[in-house]
């Protein structure tokens, strides 16, 4: 788990140092910036905007790759023939304001989940999930969120509360990866006389893929894994352990 978690770390870190943005245009007159995003929206490009003395600069979103932003370069070309992909040495200083960019959302998630145990007496480990997740774009390729998650089976039902941190990669219009580090709290309860509840430490990561059915309205499909350490003692003085949630979810989400 450790090093799944090192390796979703470093494809985070990778991907957005590689993201690349492109320059479109620039106009002296706020009004004309309706008439840009209208243009914009046809090609299906965000519009962001940093406002540099007496002009208005237009920017895209970054890009994950090259491949992605020389494709969207070539379709705003079109409208924009002075579009050109920044390079460090161009890059604003000031923070880019984003225009036309749902930074909220809420989802709610429905999972086939299993519990890892060395309890030979506990013979139902499978079962559901349900969760509700409220979250923040910092950029549209990085978000975090907080996620209250319930998993049941017959004998064994946890209580996560915890947090993401999470990468999202665009592969094409409408879709995307995502990959994320998570880290909360879990309280873990046994169906079973005189076993007390445990509370842990809950860490891991994620990765997963939506689809936006609308700008506003995506579905998900996500694989979670979080490691835990339940330790629980009960009908003798041998301790039971619960180390791992695993997770097959899916999502449906709301931004705004």
């Amino acid at each position: 788990m450790r090093y799944i978690v090192l390796l979703i770390a470093l494809v985070v870190f990778t991907t957005s140092l590689s993201a690349q943005r492109i320059m479109i245009t620039k106009t002296s007159h706020k009004s004309n910036l309706q008439e840009i995003h209208t243009i914009l929206q046809k090609i299906h490009v965000n519009m962001y905007v940093k406002k540099s003395n007496n002009h208005y600069i237009v920017y895209s979103k970054k890009y994950a790759s090259s491949k992605q932003s020389n494709y969207k370069l070539k379709q705003i070309k079109h409208y924009f023939p002075s579009a050109y992909i920044e390079s460090p040495k161009n890059k604003p200083k000031k923070k880019v304001k984003d225009v036309a960019f749902y930074r909220y959302f809420l989802a709610l998630h429905g999972a086939k989940s299993s519990i890892t145990t060395d309890d030979i007496n506990i013979t139902n480990t499978k079962g559901y999930s349900y969760s509700v997740e409220a979250g923040y774009y910092f950029t549209e390729y990085l978000y975090s969120s907080v996620i209250y998650e319930i998993s049941d089976t017959k004998d064994i039902k946890l209580s996560n509360f915890y947090g993401s941190l999470n990468y999202n990669y665009e592969i094409i219009e409408n879709m995307n990866l995502y990959a994320g580090l998570l880290i909360g709290h879990s309280k873990l309860t046994l169906n079973i006389d005189n076993a007390t509840p445990s509370t842990s430490l809950a860490l891991g990561g994620q990765i997963g893929m939506s689809y936006n059915i609308l700008k506003f309205l995506p579905i998900s499909l996500t694989y979670q894994l979080l490691t835990l350490d339940h330790k629980i003692i009960y009908d003798t003085t041998l301790e039971r352990k619960f180390t791992q949630l695993q997770s097959f979810k899916f999502g449906l989400g709301y931004k705004f």
